[in-house]
């Protein structure tokens, strides 16, 4: 049977139903036949922000002349008001676009259209999706991470990411708060997002000896899967995130503590690269079948172009008569067309990453760090300085 939309759609069961979807099922946050993202982005927002709001708000420190209160600490705001529901928005992005992109290459293809030759590798997925050791491994690096930044360290008066707590200090119930739940909520979305980079790789990488029909010459220069540009997107919903929260750090420091955004400059670099690599790893699985078809189509039309220019050089150059169908073929045409074969084949890129893809995510990811340098730097400073450089 043909890979119809329905069964498009069961098959992005992968990325629907995973354990956190299905926990906050039972808890009535999404209902039974979908996500629910935006009830879950609007709960799990204010449910991190709204508690610490109404105790700033209750003991005075929603606003004060020190450069300390709630509201000028961007990032407790930024985590949770702009970075939660973003990141919980791109799962619905991510499902549409999966949905949409396969529709789009069974019918160009490129992807195979046999339900039945993909059913295995369907089921060994969705048990990988369901096992436990993979988010224990998540929840685990997170921990790691964070043990290495010191966030899980004991928090004293003096942790400046606490200043807006004033003089009520790190165990007051803003703090705590912010420590024990709003955080952690940022963080296991983003550790989330982590797990389903990878498991989209993991699941490119098991789908594309089965599934994929590459086409060498196809003028898109990855065997046809030029298609796949537009899957990165929802993982640049993700990177702007993860960039906004830190930037937003920095921000403050710069607006409120005379920091210069010299001193940043390394960290903002870093920040994007990271998401850019993290994000559009998974498509680095196709470099493989995309070398081999590469490889493969280049034996197979040298062969052809060769046999075609000698049969052709034989009948014209050397007066033979040569009865060979090669040179009376459409499809194959002059010996200028049969070599654009060759020629295209040549071309393919190593990696289905042309540039449509990285800025999918690397430009959301630069954003928030426009941001925090227009601060200091004036934005047509900014421009003329990015013209420079582009010309």
């Amino acid at each position: 049977p043909s890979m119809d939309p329905l069964t498009l759609r069961r098959r992005a069961a992968l990325l629907r139903d995973d354990a956190l979807i299905r926990l906050q099922r039972r808890g009535g946050l999404a209902p039974a036949d979908g996500r629910g993202v935006g009830r879950r982005a609007a709960f799990w927002a204010l449910f991190g922000w709204l508690p610490i709001a109404a105790w700033a708000l209750a003991t005075g420190r929603s606003f004060s002349d020190d450069g300390e209160s709630l509201l000028v600490h961007y990032g407790v705001t930024v985590r949770l008001l702009v970075a939660v529901p973003l990141v919980l928005v791109a799962e619905g992005v991510l499902l549409g676009g999966v949905v949409r992109l396969a529709s789009h290459g069974v019918s160009a293809g490129v992807l195979h259209g046999d339900a039945e030759a993909l059913r295995p590798v369907g089921a060994w997925l969705v048990a990988l999706r369901d096992r436990a050791h993979p988010w224990a491994l998540a929840a685990g690096a997170s921990v790691g991470w964070l043990a290495a930044t010191g966030a899980l360290s004991v928090p004293t008066d003096d942790d400046h990411a606490l200043r807006w707590t004033g003089a009520e200090g790190v165990g007051s119930f803003g703090a705590l708060w912010y420590l024990w739940v709003a955080r952690p909520i940022f963080i296991a979305c983003v550790a989330v997002w982590l797990w389903r980079a990878v498991l989209l790789g993991i699941a490119l990488h098991r789908l594309a000896p089965v599934g994929l029909r590459l086409v060498p010459t196809h003028p898109d220069r990855v065997g046809g899967l030029g298609f796949l540009d537009a899957l990165p997107k929802a993982f640049g919903l993700v990177a702007f995130s993860i960039s906004a929260v830190a930037g937003s750090g920095w921000a403050h420091a710069i607006a409120q503590h005379g920091a210069s955004v010299g001193d940043y400059r390394v960290q903002m670099v870093a920040t994007v690269l990271f998401c850019t690599v993290v994000f559009i790893a998974p498509m680095l699985v196709l470099a493989g079948p995309i070398t081999r078809a590469r490889k493969a189509a280049l034996l197979a039309y040298g062969a052809l172009v060769g046999r075609h220019g000698d049969a052709l050089h034989r009948r014209w150059i050397g007066g033979e008569r040569i009865d060979d169908p090669v040179l009376d073929a459409p499809e194959i045409g002059a010996a200028a067309d049969a070599a654009v074969l060759y020629e295209s084949a040549a071309k393919m890129l190593p990696v289905p990453l042309r540039p449509a893809a990285v800025a999918a995510v690397a430009v959301p990811a630069a954003l928030p760090m426009v941001a925090v340098l227009a601060i200091q730097v004036p934005i047509a400073d900014l421009l003329k300085a990015v013209a420079g450089a582009l010309l």
